[in-house]
């Protein structure tokens, strides 16, 4: 990852992601499925970067379930 700032924010909303990657313990997005759609949402230079945060993946998911 390339810096705090980065890992620290979702590259979404810029809020914070809770991201864990660098912890003992596993990050809460290893069991989460993301779909391909909202990763690829991400700009190209922050993917693989951040986790995107429960937020955003709710959101994305919800607004699926109104279509």
């Amino acid at each position: 990852m390339s810096n705090l700032a980065e890992e620290n924010n979702c590259p979404l909303c810029k809020k914070a992601n809770n991201c864990m990657i660098n912890s003992a313990k596993p990050c809460w997005c290893v069991k989460k499925d993301f779909p391909a759609a909202l990763i690829d949402s991400v700009e190209p230079e922050l993917k693989n970067k951040a986790c995107i945060c429960a937020d955003c993946a709710a959101a994305y998911n919800d607004s699926l379930e109104k279509q």
